[in-house]
């Protein structure tokens, strides 16, 4: 109650700090361009999610948000079967420079699933990170993923669960298995 003066309703449905309507659009913008560069990417990412020794790739950052800055890229969260970060990163390397999109693709977190408690920098930012990962392949491993970090980041993020199945930008989660 205390902070409803000071919030608007936008015509799109948005709730909006009164005076702050632009955000709205910006905000739209943003979402537009994002699904735009995934759309150009696709193929691509398509691509990654079903590489060998990928068990989940989600997208992380500005992709996440739907926020691609004035330089838009695409950030991920890898997770690669035990033992095989090193590999999987490698494939993911080969196949960004084979398409021509290693300057946009840029897996910001590989993590191996023998071990899916993220151990150091266990902060506000990468907290954030997690929390927002909007997971394209590999569910299983994404859910897992959650669970083994939840000890501590719902202490930062109370509201912290791994995001169902049907919340994945908008993309249908590509399947495999793993």
């Amino acid at each position: 109650p205390a902070v409803a003066p000071h919030l608007t309703l936008h015509p799109s449905g948005h709730l909006v700090l009164g005076g702050r309507d632009e955000l709205v659009a910006r905000r739209l913008e943003g979402a537009a361009k994002t699904d735009a560069l995934l759309e150009r990417h696709r193929r691509t990412l398509a691509i990654l999610a079903t590489l060998p020794f990928v068990r989940m790739v989600g997208f992380s950052g500005g992709t996440a948000h739907n926020n691609p800055g004035t330089r838009p890229d695409i950030d991920l969260f890898v997770i690669a079967a035990r033992g095989h970060a090193y590999t999987a990163y490698s494939l993911l390397f080969v196949a960004t420079r084979l398409t021509g999109t290693r300057h946009i693709v840029c897996p910001n977190y590989l993590i191996d699933d023998g071990n899916l408690l993220i151990g150091y920098h266990h902060d506000l930012f990468t907290a954030h990170q997690l929390v927002s990962v909007r997971p394209i392949s590999g569910l299983a491993t994404y859910e897992a993923f959650c669970r083994a970090n939840d000890g501590w980041v719902r202490p930062l993020f109370p509201g912290f669960r791994a995001r169902a199945a049907t919340t994945t930008v908008g993309w249908p989660a590509l399947q495999r298995a793993g």
